[in-house]
């Protein structure tokens, strides 16, 4: 599981005058999974329980029907443990 936030900002002028001042924030949680050799991910934006298991089941559903076209089978090995904070 991985969060991912953004922020993004826009100004707008015309004619040497300020119209616009305008900041986004997005905030999201995203789901790897490994199957068959495949990698799938799928997000959400709501950090419960059930919003991450479904988003697991989710990439494991898409890794499964992606595996059979997959170019090359990824391992554990492309994804080792973190280390550290």
């Amino acid at each position: 599981v991985r969060e991912v936030s953004q922020s993004h900002t826009v100004f707008t002028a015309r004619d040497g005058k300020s119209e616009r001042y305008m900041r986004n924030y997005d905030r999201g949680w995203m789901v790897e999974v490994l199957t068959q050799g495949q990698f799938a991910a799928v997000g959400t934006n709501t950090p419960t329980f059930q919003a991450l298991e479904t988003a697991a089941r989710e990439a494991k559903k898409l890794a499964e029907h992606s595996s059979q076209y997959k170019i090359h089978p990824f391992d554990l090995q492309v994804r080792p443990s973190s280390q550290g904070t």
